[in-house]
């Protein structure tokens, strides 16, 4: 597991392999980064470089103050920690 501070929200994510080809994969709620585990292992024998993080107070990813748990659909909203739009 690796951890990214981005706008004061510590990020914790796996990012497994190598490689240009890079594979975003995000959890809904209410899971963590976990649940892709059996996907990522066969991405990742695929050849493909796959990013994982636990969104904001999920997983190991920190809650900031006032906006508590990602609950949206999608990354929109729940992206900003990871800079994704």
């Amino acid at each position: 597991m690796a951890r990214a501070t981005l706008n004061g929200i510590a990020v914790a994510f796996d990012d497994t392999g190598q490689g240009d080809d890079v594979l975003l994969l995000v959890h809904g709620h209410p899971f963590n980064r976990s649940m892709w585990a059996p996907q990522v292992a066969t991405l990742h024998g695929s050849g493909w470089r796959v990013v994982v993080p636990d969104l904001r107070g999920y997983g190991e990813t920190t809650v900031v103050p006032g906006k508590g748990r990602c609950k949206h659909a999608g990354t929109r909203g729940c992206g900003d920690p990871l800079t994704v739009t």
